[in-house]
């Protein structure tokens, strides 16, 4: 049986997904689209950046120890933002604050706090911040692609309502409707 919270429609495609936000299971425990695209884009975004190595001036193990840190640290600012967005809830709810496994993490929070994380990792080792955000942000865009896809198996992030060729329609169920 399906349920309707999971599906996709492309109608003018005559195309039809019931997607299951859960890849797979490892040892009871569920592995996300979403968490799994983030880190395929995580290591891509790696294997590609560490062709241009000599490219940017940028030391491999520094990139490495930046991206790594930046991530954290995003992480931790992306919950923070979503948090302080929505104390209304978790003022009442303080034991749901590091409860990320509903979800919960703001974009925006996570690029100050990354950007910071990595600003202070420059400054501490001397390394030209310029060179190092280059030696990031070439291939950032693709890694945002990627993990965009774990919004498509979400069902979420999806834009608004459009009639081009190319429209979806998914089951909103905020609105319990198509």
């Amino acid at each position: 049986m399906n349920n309707i919270e999971n599906i996709i429609e492309f109608p003018n495609l005559n195309l039809t997904f019931n997607i299951n936000p859960i890849a797979f299971n490892i040892l009871n425990l569920n592995i996300y689209w979403y968490g799994l695209m983030i880190a395929l884009a995580y290591i891509i975004c790696i294997v590609i950046v560490s062709i241009n190595d000599k490219l940017y001036n940028v030391k491999w193990n520094d990139i490495i120890e930046m991206t790594t840190i930046g991530i954290v640290f995003g992480l931790i600012g992306a919950r923070i933002y979503y948090v302080i967005f929505h104390l209304n809830y978790y003022s009442k709810y303080i034991n749901e604050i590091f409860n990320i496994s509903n979800g919960g993490l703001g974009l925006y929070g996570g690029l100050i706090f990354g950007f910071l994380a990595i600003w202070i990792y420059c400054k501490k080792n001397k390394i030209d911040i310029l060179n190092s955000l280059d030696y990031i942000c070439t291939i950032l865009p693709l890694g945002q692609a990627i993990g965009r896809l774990g919004n498509f198996f979400n069902i979420e992030a999806y834009g608004i309502e459009t009639n081009t060729f190319l429209k979806m329609k998914i089951y909103d169920p905020i609105y319990r409707m198509f």
